[in-house]
């Protein structure tokens, strides 16, 4: 045997070794040799929107903005802990200007004991199906009326336990407390805010699915002094069904969700607050989307000079969504509002893109 040919197996082992040195300092370091191993998983999403309304002079309802721009950290802490960071920069009602606010900080437990799960920080409180969302996970452009009315804002700083109850489906049941310093409270004052949502699911088919939950949050009432009611209880529940061709990769697809939010009334309030939506998405092609959604708020308090007068609305809307894959979408949508007295309605036409680049973790179901 030539001397080229012994040499062979230790040209391969040397080839080897260089490939895995330099596959390693590629995954675990930089050019400095500072180890990237535990760097967090870093996303962006940024949202355009372009609108025109017929009725609404205001410039925030007529133009071409960045709507929102955020920023997501998500990462492994230790054996014990998972964290998440998600700062926002979102548009103020003028259009011009933006709201820097921390959305998230929180931590999750990664080793409670018999499954329950324990969430300490900022986080979205667990009421409903929409309240929870950020805006690039909207079925539409915009917040059904009912949560912006009720319960808009739902972050606060607190502490939150979930478990999954021992039940033949799919059970699982969230208590938390918070300071009560989310803008559906907004009150100044020590009072805490606590709350609670149960959800079930179960599977109709291999296909589908149908989820049943309620919620219910209670805490300082902002107008407190008007109303002369100290606390603030609102209760919610929601329905969501969901098919996905199994057969069809990209197939059709149906999700169906209705949601309805009711205030306790004001302290000698004279209306009986209420809200509800419905939306309904259909995708028809592999990379297309149609939505359907309507709603409506009633008995909506709103005071002045001390004085309350009660408001409330109607809406539809229909959109129609290019969607190539989870990292981005171009929606274009038309929406159309009246108020219940018919002293006004708006008709407005939207176009939306939505892009989301890194790594970025999985939305909820």
């Amino acid at each position: 045997m030539s001397n080229n040919y012994r040499r062979l197996p230790l040209v391969v082992m040397v080839a080897l070794v260089l490939f895995a040195v330099s596959a390693a300092a590629q995954t675990s370091s930089t050019s400095t040799g500072v180890s990237r191993l535990m760097n967090p998983s870093i996303s962006a999403n940024g949202l355009f929107l372009g609108q025109v309304s017929r009725d609404n002079q205001d410039p925030g309802a007529n133009g071409i903005f960045l709507q929102e721009a955020e920023i997501q950290l998500t990462s492994v802490v230790d054996p014990f802990w998972t964290a998440d960071l998600i700062v926002v920069w979102a548009q103020e009602e003028d259009g011009d200007t933006y709201d820097t606010l921390i959305e998230t900080a929180a931590l999750r437990s990664r080793s409670m004991p018999a499954g329950w799960g324990l969430t300490l920080g900022k986080f979205f409180l667990p009421f409903g199906k929409h309240a929870i969302l950020h805006p690039h996970q909207f079925a539409f452009i915009d917040a059904p009326l009912a949560i912006d009315e009720f319960v808009p804002g739902m972050i606060d700083v607190g502490v939150s336990v979930d478990t999954a109850l021992p039940l033949p489906w799919y059970s699982e049941l969230v208590v938390y407390g918070t300071d009560g310093q989310a803008s559906v409270f907004a009150a100044d004052d020590r009072d805490l805010a606590f709350g609670t949502r149960l959800t079930n699911m179960w599977d109709l088919s291999l296909d589908g699915t149908l989820e049943l939950g309620g919620s219910l949050v209670s805490g300082p009432d902002a107008d407190s002094h008007l109303t002369g009611n100290n606390k603030r209880n609102i209760f919610g529940a929601d329905i969501t069904y969901k098919w996905s061709s199994g057969s069809l990769s990209q197939g059709p697809a149906v999700t169906w969700s209705s949601e309805i939010v009711i205030p306790e009334p004001d302290c000698n309030a004279t209306g009986n607050p209420f809200g509800a939506y419905s939306h309904f998405q259909y995708r028809f092609g592999r990379t297309w989307w149609l939505g359907l959604g309507g709603g409506l708020t009633r008995d909506k308090s709103v005071y002045e000079n001390n004085l309350e007068t009660l408001q409330g609305w109607n809406e539809a809307k229909i959109n129609v969504a290019f969607v190539p894959s989870e990292f981005s979408a171009i929606r274009a949508e038309i929406t159309y509002q009246e108020s219940h007295d018919s002293s006004y309605d708006d008709l407005r036409f939207s176009l939306q893109w939505n892009f989301t680049i890194g790594s970025h973790p999985a939305h909820r179901y």
